[in-house]
């Protein structure tokens, strides 16, 4: 019977990861059509103007200050990438609005030297690499060797062409000094091939982050995670959208050249398309301002120890919602395990050295230690992003309890009030 609920879940996952996926095909290309055909004279119009580029470039700063405001109010750790991911789609945005029309009459990287456009054009690529550090390390302590040649192999050669062909543009003697006349034209073909190289690498970043959606879904036992998730991998299936159907334009132009007959679909507004997107991960963190501390992957406990005399103060078990090959998934540290945890802290503080991680056969545990107060995570891996949580935790549980720890006198219950400081740092928590 539980296998069988292991079978149901895993198909309604893959149908949730499915409909998300449409949704976001659906919306951009309804959004598409209604801008580039529907609307198109009104937003041809539109791009005389700088409001074409001020509404992308708003709701772009609007996300930026929310996670201004999450990182330096709130203290919420571990969305510098993302952050570093929106603020470069602000940068873009902001000179894309600076250059005006310019935008519109070159190709990318060249925008007839229009220094505002190249600056735009070399912040995306820098903002997708960001997008996919933060992706990777919701799930992973490091980068991974594999994925991160791909990503950075064709990211940062596409940043540092167009930041060589702005100089060639501007000190053209660099062409002299170099005797290479036609260095110019031969960076911009690079860049193309580039371009071209990155646009596949768009893709498989925005299929990671549905992926690693998905997953925070399947191992999240809150509905409100479980929304924010699925918010995110619509908003990323519409960032795959895009970039699928930026391929095809350039598809049908080459084949165009091929026939000697003009094929298009529609219009593309790729930064009111990203807007889209952006909307939609917006919401996502707005309507749940802990979003930013789930991990895909499965927690089971935590524990909290006084750092000294390894007495433990504060211990929360996770109630596993789902299944695992047929059994239900429940993991915790027995009494005997903690006693041994408590000698080793122990005497590791005696050492006065400090426990970061214990790696086990089929889970981890992950220590962070302020003041007089030491936390234990035990879960299935151990990630960047849980691992700021874990120390945010610790630095909150300490600063809560601080006055309950100076009288402490072995009695666990005084702690109780914890668990709203837990479930601010794990809201994927029953």
């Amino acid at each position: 019977m539980k296998l069988k609920s292991w079978d149901s879940s895993r198909i309604n996952l893959n149908i949730l990861g499915v409909l998300a996926f449409i949704s976001g095909f659906l919306i951009t290309m309804i959004f598409g059509w209604i801008t580039g055909y529907l609307l198109n004279p009104q937003f041809e119009l539109l791009k005389s103007t700088h409001y074409y580029y001020l509404i992308p470039f708003s709701v772009a700063l609007l996300l930026l200050l929310v996670l201004l405001y999450k990182v330096s109010v709130q203290q919420i750790h571990g969305l510098v990438f993302f952050f570093a991911f929106v603020l470069s789609l602000t940068i873009a945005d902001l000179f894309k609005l600076l250059a005006g029309v310019t935008q519109f009459q070159t190709t990318p990287f060249h925008r007839n030297g229009n220094i505002f456009s190249q600056i735009g054009d070399v912040m995306m690529p820098l903002a997708i690499i960001f997008l996919y550090v933060h992706l990777e390390l919701i799930e992973n302590k490091n980068i991974s060797l594999f994925r991160g040649i791909g990503i950075l192999g064709s990211g940062i050669p596409l940043v540092l062409g167009g930041i060589l062909q702005q100089l060639v543009w501007w000190i053209p003697e660099i062409t002299v000094f170099l005797n290479r006349p036609t260095l110019y034209q031969e960076l911009t073909d690079l860049i193309t091939v580039y371009l071209y190289i990155f646009g596949l690498i768009v893709l498989w970043v925005s299929i990671f982050g549905i992926k690693i959606m998905r997953d925070m879904v399947y191992f999240s036992n809150t509905s409100s995670i479980k929304v924010s998730s699925f918010l995110v991998m619509v908003g990323f299936s519409v960032f795959l959208t895009l970039f699928a159907i930026l391929g095809v334009r350039d598809g049908l132009n080459l084949w165009s050249i091929v026939i000697g007959s003009k094929i298009q679909l529609f219009e593309i507004h790729t930064s009111w398309l990203i807007l889209l997107g952006n909307l939609f991960l917006l919401i996502a963190y707005i309507q749940n301002p802990n979003f930013a501390y789930t991990v895909p992957f499965d927690v089971y406990q935590v524990v909290v120890m006084e750092k000294d005399e390894g007495i433990t103060l504060f211990n929360f078990i996770n109630e596993i919602s789902h299944y695992n090959e047929g059994k239900t998934v429940k993991s915790e540290l027995n009494a005997p395990a903690l006693v041994a945890i408590q000698v080793l802290l122990k005497e590791i503080t005696n050492a006065k050295g400090r426990l970061q991680t214990i790696d086990l056969s089929d889970k981890s545990l992950l220590f962070s230690t302020v003041e007089r107060v030491t936390t234990i995570v035990i879960a299935d891996k151990v990630s960047y992003i849980l691992e700021k949580t874990n120390q945010s935790f610790a630095l909150a549980f300490y600063q809560f309890n601080k006055s309950r720890i100076e009288k402490f006198d072995g009695e666990q219950s005084i702690f109780m009030e914890s668990e709203k400081v837990l479930y601010r740092f794990f809201p994927f928590f029953l």
